[in-house]
């Protein structure tokens, strides 16, 4: 169902997926949350012929109807009467070779539609359709990152796309770049998802995600600038788009942590990879970690995390072969604590294995996570590596 109510609705200024999520509740109240399952009982033909009935609303059925406040309705009811708005879109659209997926849409991703009030419309250029829900994962990062982060990726990004993941990412300089040139690198499907309209950017490496079977999606319409509020609200589908999301090199105010609180507040998973501890564009990185976020150094740990067995890309066999091995003597200061943890296991349980104080086995783990010998799962437990 291609229902161009809800689009004309999202073109109006100031009128957010809030206000339109308002209004299909109060006139369709079961409606999306069959939708949003999957369910095929859903009446398209009901829903579209309800929604269709905004165009005869007066701004007081707005307001009592739908619930919105005067101002609020005044102006639906008055961009709702400009058919010019939406007619114009529609044929920008067309022009340019853009594909819409609204709301109610069999099109509209189903990763997407799960998270709390999703947005109304999704532009996009390519392929949506490839894209297997419950195999999707984002990698986000600083714009200033370093040569780090091109290590991490080619070390991690392999191995995920020889297991048939995709890779979601946001477009921009650094870390998302990185990764995407990575996944078109290995031949892999990836979404670039733009805090703007699609005709407000044209890289080149946009031209190439498309025509390798990806996808350059945005929530907004087509000639929409770029600006400090459209990040967040950009970030926010790149976490829907994905059953989790791995950060790597993140200062401390960096757009990645958005993205990783949206994550969160979805129920999705996160993860971090570590940097120096001197290094600013490691701090947010080892903040979320503290805050629970599941250390990682590989591509296996996130996949088997997610319940995924690993199908080793020959590329990260050759670069796992490259990395030091890490060898525990038996006279290492550690030794105890590395033979308790056969098994991933909870701080209270591994301090009473080796006969100390939580705090003492916290401070052995800390150090040996900077090394890179233990790490911490996202549900709080300490394994090996």
């Amino acid at each position: 169902m291609n229902n161009n109510v809800l689009m004309h609705l999202s073109l109006i200024s100031h009128i957010g997926p809030g206000t339109i999520f308002k209004i299909i509740n109060a006139l369709c109240p079961t409606a999306f949350a069959v939708w949003r399952s999957g369910s095929t009982d859903i009446d398209h033909v009901h829903v579209k012929s309800v929604l269709l009935e905004l165009y005869n609303f007066t701004p007081s059925d707005f307001v009592t109807q739908c619930g919105l406040s005067v101002a609020t309705a005044q102006k639906c009811h008055d961009a709702l009467l400009d058919t010019d708005l939406l007619d114009q879109e529609l044929g920008l659209a067309i022009k340019n070779n853009v594909q819409i997926a609204i709301l109610f849409d069999d099109a509209y991703p189903y990763l997407l539609r799960q998270i709390n009030i999703p947005p109304a419309v999704i532009y996009y250029r390519g392929q949506l359709n490839w894209i297997d829900p419950s195999k999707s994962l984002a990698i986000v990062g600083s714009r200033q990152a370093t040569r780090y982060s091109v290590r991490v990726i080619d070390h991690i990004v392999p191995d995920l796309i020889a297991s048939g993941w995709s890779i979601v990412s946001g477009g921009a300089t650094g870390v998302d770049t990185f990764a995407h040139e990575k996944v078109l690198q290995l031949g892999g499907h990836t979404v670039a998802v733009l805090g703007c309209g699609l005709l407000q950017n044209n890289k080149k490496i946009f031209t190439d995600i498309v025509a390798r079977g990806g996808a350059v999606v945005s929530p907004f319409p087509l000639t929409f600038p770029a600006s400090q509020t459209t990040f967040p609200a950009r970030n926010r589908i790149i976490a829907g788009l994905s059953v989790g999301t791995l950060v790597i090199e993140a200062p401390q105010e960096s757009g990645a942590l958005i993205t990783a609180k949206y994550a969160l507040d979805e129920n999705r998973h996160v993860y971090a990879v570590p940097g120096p501890i001197d290094d600013y564009l490691s701090q947010g990185s080892h903040n979320l970690i503290r805050s629970g976020a599941m250390l990682v150094s590989n591509a296996t740990q996130i996949l088997e995390d997610l319940g995924y067995r690993v199908e080793q890309h020959e590329q990260a066999i050759e670069y796992e072969n490259k990395l030091p091995k890490i060898i525990i003597q038996e006279n290492d200061e550690n030794a105890d604590l590395f033979r308790v943890l056969d098994r991933a296991r909870p701080l209270e349980d591994i301090a009473q294995l080796i006969n100390c104080s939580p705090q003492d086995a916290l401070d052995q783990l800390f150090g040996l996570q900077l090394e890179g010998k233990v790490s911490q799962t996202f549900a709080g437990l300490w394994e090996r590596q």
